[in-house]
């Protein structure tokens, strides 16, 4: 028998009600005792890592995902190995993941809290040829990727660029959102506009790194 029933018609609507404010401040607690930790976690590790798990907007990331099954095609490999560089919530390598079946998807991220979310859409969704990682990409080896994406700040990609040419293989692709890799020449460039932003997308080959590299 529910508890209300024991009152009186006229007290059934003032239990009730408070019934529900109780309920809702215990689910406004709740939400502020898992946020905040959250929000703390996020920022630290944004902090350490020197760049937010922000996604990209979605204009440039259907440019870049147009953009890596073209590459894909190109390449010519039957299960290429797509790397994300920072791969926060998980929505291009989701979005990758759906426009190229046939590959493997690895994401590396250091933040707790989008990594952990990215891991559980990837359990929902079921996506079989995805995999997040709790690691650092600079500790990554790079070796069997086929295509490198990126969406990071310039001082990372200067970084990156040391990483790239001691990594990755003959035939490997980078491609970045937005932020050009300092010192190299792209093999191919996209300028993404609308009525707000005019951003880029940058290509990179890695047999034309050592021609195409610019004398600065």
């Amino acid at each position: 028998m529910p508890p209300w029933t024991l009152y009186p018609p006229y007290k059934r609507k003032a239990y009730v009600y408070c019934l529900m404010i109780l309920t809702i401040q215990i689910i406004y607690c709740l939400i502020i005792l898992i946020a905040v930790p959250a929000l703390i976690s996020m920022e630290y590790y944004a902090r350490q890592a020197k760049v937010s798990a922000a996604p990209s907007v979605p204009w440039m990331r259907q440019a870049v995902i147009y953009r890596l099954k073209q590459e894909v095609s190109a390449l010519g490999h039957p299960a290429p190995v797509i790397l994300e560089l920072g791969s926060g919530w998980g929505t291009l390598a989701f979005a990758a993941a759906n426009a190229c079946p046939h590959a493997q998807i690895r994401g590396f991220e250091i933040s707790p809290v989008p990594l952990y979310f990215a891991r559980l859409k990837k359990w929902l969704g079921r996506y079989q040829n995805v995999t997040f990682y709790s690691q650092d990409f600079f500790d990554v080896n790079m070796g069997d990727a086929h295509i490198a994406l990126a969406y990071l700040n310039l001082p990372l990609m200067d970084k990156l660029r040391i990483k790239f040419e001691d990594d990755l293989k003959p035939d490997s692709v980078v491609i970045s959102n937005t932020f050009a890799v300092p010192g190299w020449r792209p093999c191919h460039e996209e300028t993404i506009q609308n009525f707000i932003y005019t951003l880029k997308i940058y290509t990179y080959r890695v047999p034309h790194l050592q021609v195409q590299r610019s004398s600065n």
